[in-house]
């Protein structure tokens, strides 16, 4: 099934590999508490599988913590204000994170995480219906193990809109903190008594079934650790199925390349292009360090050069690389990190020309293939190479001795846009029009300035006229101009045309 897009609205957040740099310009920092009760509505913590943390079942404290907080933009948000707020000290962040704040309405800001667990948003100006924009926030910590020393349980809270919500935490049994105590135990004490054995056995004979005994523990934790080993480095393979979800379309300016949704722009074959894919792997998708998706741009763009090593970046952290053909071939490229993380996603950019030597008509489909055997499919209505505008010539009906001549004139063959457009066609002294010979078709502009005639047009939509004056006979009023045709018939081989 082919779908339209038109501005991306993702509700998850994807990061492009341009990343905005810093808080400097930003002429004021609002607190957290006014922060919260103007943005965020909800703060849940996810481990590296994406399974929600909560008492419900136990984590290790050595855990990945992926904190995620939604967002709303409200009346009370500021532009170009930076709000900032701190997580709490039961959970400490180990890397600098940042990159671009994306909602349903697009890229709306920036975000900053420092290592203290300070964290900073600040909203652009350039956002559309930017009232309505929501989304989500991930940014990846850990426990703060000194903080939960010893503690089987935590309470961390998160102050939203005023109220505090406290998220509760069960961990497993610190096994370094349980052989500490073991080694720490009395003598006597209940860790430290012993059954003794019921029967005695012979040194050989005990020895040989301690032996045996030792060999199969020793399999059976090797056959496991094994297992562990190849469950964490995941299957080093060749994704088959797409993992694109979206793609969007822009020029140097920005402007969206989209017939429905920007039907003032026409790009001109040879002009650059900037193509946006948006792309997620499925939690739990089983892939490791080395993994590659690869797949094909569409005919229609010319890469002129290679482009190598690109980073993937989900949540700050570099997830692996893509490169780009001169064929039009890309190559995703994963490492080990997409083995520790949870719904990931993102974003990766290119630039790129349309092909100067593309043929057919100026209204093109471009199709993207993407995730689930799905395809986008992004209408471009093309400029046509220069040339005339108009265009009038005449058959006659033979040869020698012409009786007659039937005139066409194609006009408006650079699709610009008339309103109340008039064509005259002044006939000369001796000419001669012949009554009900004049019909107008639509034209299919091509690519490389020539046209097509289409369908003939409804004569609702025009109006044929005599116009005083003898230079002036005829003349069309055409209430909706696209790319037309007219012909007529009259009997003498001078003519001329106006638009």
């Amino acid at each position: 099934m082919g779908k339209k897009i038109g501005h991306i609205a993702l509700l998850f957040l994807l990061l492009s590999q341009t990343f905005l740099s810093g808080f400097s310009n930003s002429p004021e920092i609002k607190s957290a508490e006014k922060l919260e009760q103007d943005l965020i509505s909800k703060v849940t913590l996810f481990d590296e599988e994406g399974k929600m943390m909560d008492s419900s079942h136990a984590v290790n404290k050595d855990d990945v913590v992926n904190i995620q907080f939604d967002w709303s933009y409200t009346e009370a948000v500021q532009v170009g204000e930076t709000y900032t707020f701190a997580i709490p000290r039961e959970l400490k962040v180990v890397r600098e994170q940042q990159g671009s704040l994306l909602g349903t309405n697009g890229d709306i800001g920036s975000f900053q995480v420092k290592t203290d667990g300070t964290v900073a948003l600040t909203f652009h100006d350039k956002v559309e219906n930017r009232e309505n924009a929501q989304g989500t926030l991930r940014i990846q910590a850990a426990f703060n193990q000194e903080i939960l020393k010893g503690k089987d349980t935590a309470s961390i809270e998160f102050v939203i809109q005023e109220i505090a919500h406290v998220l509760n935490v069960s961990f497993l049994a610190d096994s370094a903190e349980e052989n500490h105590d073991k080694t720490n135990a009395a003598p006597g004490s209940d860790r430290e008594q012993k059954t003794e054995p019921t029967r005695v056995e012979n040194e050989n004979e005990a020895n040989s079934k301690s032996n045996s005994k030792t060999a199969e523990a020793s399999d059976i934790t090797s056959s496991k650790a094994t297992g562990r080993a190849q469950m964490n480095a995941g299957s080093t393979s060749e994704i088959t199925e797409s993992i694109l979800t979206s793609v969007s379309l822009r020029d140097e300016d920005g402007n969206i390349i989209h017939a429905e949704e920007n039907p003032n722009y026409r790009p001109s074959l040879g002009s650059a292009v900037g193509i946006e894919y948006t792309w997620k792997l499925e939690n739990n998708h089983g892939y490791g360090a080395g993994s590659t998706f690869t797949f094909q741009l569409p005919e229609i763009f010319k890469v002129y050069n290679d482009l190598e090593n690109e980073p993937l970046i989900f949540g700050g952290i570099n997830m692996g690389t893509f490169t780009v053909k001169t064929d039009g071939t890309m190559t995703m490229v994963f490492n080990e990190e997409i083995k520790k993380h949870s719904n990931i996603e993102g974003s990766l950019k290119l630039w790129t020309e349309f092909r100067e030597d593309w043929k057919g008509s100026v209204e093109q489909e471009i199709v993207f293939p993407i995730k689930d055997g799905d395809t986008i499919s992004v209408p471009v209505h093309f400029q046509p190479k220069p040339g005339p505008e108009i265009d009038k010539k005449g058959i006659p009906n033979q040869a020698y001795n012409t009786e007659s001549i039937e005139w066409t004139v194609d006009f408006n063959k650079q699709l610009k846009k008339i309103q109340n457009a008039v064509l005259r066609d002044p006939i000369q002294t001796g000419q001669r029009l012949q009554a009900d010979s004049i019909k107008v078709y639509k034209l299919d502009v091509q690519l490389d300035g020539s046209v097509v005639q289409g369908d003939l047009m409804d004569p609702g939509e025009y109006a044929i006229e005599k116009c005083n004056g003898i230079s002036e006979p005829w003349k069309a009023n055409i209430q909706k101009i696209n790319t037309l045709r007219s012909t007529n018939t009259n009997d003498h081989m001078g003519n001329s045309i106006q638009l």
